[in-house]
């Protein structure tokens, strides 16, 4: 009885919203889990993934919760379970684990999931590569209207000219330079680069450090970094040492005198 009591209670604060900012709260999380909620026990994974709370903290714990909630179904703890499996957060970590928690939840819809599962067919982690399957993956994403993914999608043509052709390579550059003519900073990072490098496309040094220029107005360490990085290498003229150290100084917070 006193077990029901302390259900049913514990299922009308989490209803309400209301567990984590009780006392007993844990307790009154994993009497739900036990009984088969999912929505507690992915609250009890968030509840020991929050590093804020030394205490509580514990990925591992945390993964088990993450798993009970998604063998219920639970989309988005699935995704949990791939991600610590994926950043070797928790013991036993594999990256086979994680790709199969995105398999599982792309082919579910989840998009976080089909963005993470692109990624390992692209970088063959947890799986034999497959740039194709990366590809379909990623394009999945961006018809879905997630923008960010495009930048994803054109780092595997320019890295893979050799599977895709010059001119998938040249369309996502020109796709890149649009959402850097919109104040894209990432896009213009991920272009000016590759200008810079010829990866993919090509080489306009000029043209990659003046899309920096315009990234580093938002995005100032990574330009500058890969702009230090330029003039070092000497790309281009007017390779100067103070100029140089202008630009790598920043992102590394060196004090210089």
């Amino acid at each position: 009885m006193q077990r029901l009591i302390a259900y049913f209670i514990a299922a009308v604060l989490l209803a309400a919203g209301l567990v984590l900012t009780v006392a007993n709260s844990q307790h009154a999380l994993e009497v739900l889990a036990g009984a088969g909620s999912a929505k507690a026990a992915y609250r009890l994974g968030e509840y020991h993934s929050n590093s804020q709370n030394e205490e509580t903290y514990d990925l591992d714990r945390a993964l088990r919760w993450f798993e009970q909630a998604a063998g219920s179904g639970d989309l988005e703890a699935l995704y949990h379970v791939g991600q610590l499996h994926f950043t070797g957060s928790v013991k036993n970590h594999s990256y086979e684990a994680a790709y199969l928690s995105f398999l599982k939840g792309a082919e579910a819809g989840h998009v976080p999931s089909m963005h993470s599962l692109a990624m390992m067919y692209g970088l063959g982690l947890g799986v034999e590569q497959d740039l194709l399957a990366a590809e379909r993956w990623y394009q999945k994403v961006v018809n879905l209207g997630n923008a960010a993914t495009q930048l994803n999608l054109a780092l595997l043509y320019f890295n893979h000219p050799e599977a895709f052709g010059a001119e998938k390579a040249a369309l996502a550059a020109r796709e890149l330079q649009k959402q850097a003519d919109l104040g894209d900073a990432t896009a213009a990072l991920t272009l000016g680069q590759a200008l810079i490098e010829g990866n993919g496309v090509d080489q306009d040094v000029e043209k990659g450090i003046a899309l920096l220029f315009e990234a580093a107005e938002t995005e100032p360490d990574a330009a500058y970094l890969f702009l230090g990085s330029t003039y070092l290498r000497g790309l281009v003229a007017r390779r100067t040492m103070p100029r140089q150290w202008n630009f790598l100084k920043n992102p590394l917070h060196w004090e210089m005198t």
